[in-house]
């Protein structure tokens, strides 16, 4: 059986959510069938949508997801990439400044409701939190 769990984030929160469970695929298949899934943070639950179909996780199926956070020092202010030029750019992805390391991280035991809340008092005028994916890992389980 191949589990897939997806990192997504949205400002400094980082979470690790399981998007399916396959055993009756290889592992490729299992991340293909995950391709276009949508994560939403909400006050007391994660929704999962994938292929049109939903999936609700609570606070109480912690296997299911974990949260990390950006602890870095010193980072540098946030440039928006419109105002730079091609140049400005190229320079700024080769800024050491602006680049993350696992040592930035620091994992926290939040449920779902406390990553809603600390988002919610960055954001007060939201009332979900659309995810974006950065990356996905794929498990075999037993």
């Amino acid at each position: 059986m191949w589990r897939v769990i997806h990192k997504n984030y949205y400002d400094d929160l980082f979470a690790y959510i399981e998007v399916g469970k396959f055993d009756d695929c290889t592992d490729d298949e299992a991340v293909a069938k995950c391709d276009f899934t949508t994560i939403i943070l909400r006050k007391d639950h994660i929704c999962v949508i994938r292929d049109g179909d939903e999936k609700i996780i609570t606070d109480v199926e912690r296997e299911m997801y974990s949260f990390e956070i950006i602890d870095k020092e010193d980072r540098p202010d946030p440039i928006d990439p419109r105002l730079l030029s091609e140049k400005e750019i190229l320079d700024l992805l080769d800024n050491s400044a602006y680049m993350l390391e696992e040592s930035d991280f620091r994992k926290v035991s939040w449920t779902i409701t406390e990553a809603y809340n600390n988002l919610k008092s960055i954001n007060p005028e939201k009332n979900e939190f659309i995810l974006d994916s950065s990356a996905y890992r794929v498990e075999q389980t037993i």
